[in-house]
């Protein structure tokens, strides 16, 4: 096995460098890690984790809650995440760690457990609203942690300074509903879910905006009661997504395109539209559109836009900052920033081909 002492030796330098480098980085000169960084790469020397961690007192593990209950709901999204997040916290000589989510009051109880016994090091969540309990326990703790989403409810100075990281869907869905009107699309809808969470209400108002920017339903008070009539708020399915476009349909039978919140919604059309389930429905997959989001396996299957994630980005992001937290770095200015990280539109228009 290549020790600490075979590294220093193809350094140049101490074997107390090395275990420097290791375990504090910052105290080695920048022309010394590089040397010592290239001396590990070449050996393939890693360090003893057992050693380390009685030294440091750190058990180089991030925790992340799963979602454990009766009522919880599979998110492909998620899981990928969870993925790629694995991925970054390896390279980083970390590991992630699953803890059940029951419910808010277990998952502080399970917080408080982990950190008195220094099982973890940080702690990923997935969203952080004032007002809640465990909100109100990482701010008030000294665990480092970071959010997979959005902070809400805050003064923006608290705000500022939580490291958060969630995708722009604001400024994909402007785009996509901004596209379709420069290409003639007059009479566009919009299927969202019966939530108030940051995520759902940035989605529904990019559409929004869009609209009143383009000058189709005029302005002020009329425009916006105008727009109520061509949205439906449902739940996350694609039978949700058809009865919600059935009712558009009663409201508009003229509508062209609907703009959904999510792949499985704007799927649940499609296939309504494409098998004339719906009676009296006169489109077509022609002359009709409908857009999605998360770029899922449906959404490339039945070949509709739909926006991809930059979900290996934003796992980068969140290890990276946590490991500066864990490590006592000081982050730059830029690094303090919260960030919206923007993601990629996959745009698709062969409707046709389902037919």
């Amino acid at each position: 096995m290549v020790s600490i002492r075979d590294v220093a030796a193809k350094a140049g330098v101490s074997h107390q460098t090395v275990s420097n480098y290791i375990n504090s980085p910052s105290i080695v000169a920048e022309k010394t890690r590089v040397r010592i960084k290239q001396a590990i790469e070449e050996l393939g020397y890693r360090p003893n984790a057992v050693a380390r961690r009685l030294k440091t007192g750190r058990s180089d593990l991030i925790a992340i809650g799963v979602a454990a209950s009766e009522q919880r709901k599979q998110s492909l999204i998620f899981d990928e995440f969870l993925h790629l997040l694995s991925y970054e916290a390896t390279k980083r000589g970390r590991h992630i760690m699953l803890y059940p989510r029951i419910n808010e009051h277990e998952e502080i109880k399970y917080f408080s457990q982990l950190c008195e016994q220094s099982d973890v090091d940080a702690i990923i969540v997935d969203e952080l609203t004032a007002g809640k309990q465990r909100s109100e326990w990482l701010m008030d703790s000294k665990v480092p942690f970071a959010v997979f989403g959005r902070v809400s409810g805050f003064s923006d100075e608290v705000a500022d300074s939580v490291t958060w990281h969630d995708t722009d869907g604001y400024s994909a869905v402007k785009e996509i509903t901004a596209s379709l009107i420069a290409q003639g699309k007059k009479r566009i809808g919009y299927i969202g879910w019966k939530t108030d969470t940051p995520i759902s209400l940035s989605r529904e108002t990019a559409w929004e905006d869009a609209y009143l920017e383009s000058g189709i339903v005029g302005s002020g008070e009329k425009a916006l009661k105008e727009l109520e009539s061509w949205k439906m708020e449902v739940e996350e399915s694609m039978c949700d997504g058809v009865r919600a476009f059935k009712e558009l349909l009663n409201r508009h039978p003229d509508i062209e395109a609907v703009v959904c919140a999510s792949d499985n919604l704007a799927a649940g059309i499609l296939m309504a539209v494409g098998s004339a389930k719906i009676r009296g429905c006169t489109l077509t997959l022609e002359n009709f559109c409908v857009t999605g989001f998360d770029d899922s396996e449906v959404a490339k299957a039945m070949k509709f836009t739909s926006v991809k994630q930059p979900l290996a980005k934003i796992a980068e992001l969140t290890v990276s900052s946590l490991v500066d937290k864990i490590e006592g770095k000081t982050p730059s200015k830029d690094e303090t920033k919260t960030h919206l990280i923007k993601p990629e539109i996959i745009w698709r228009n062969t409707f046709a081909n389902m037919t």
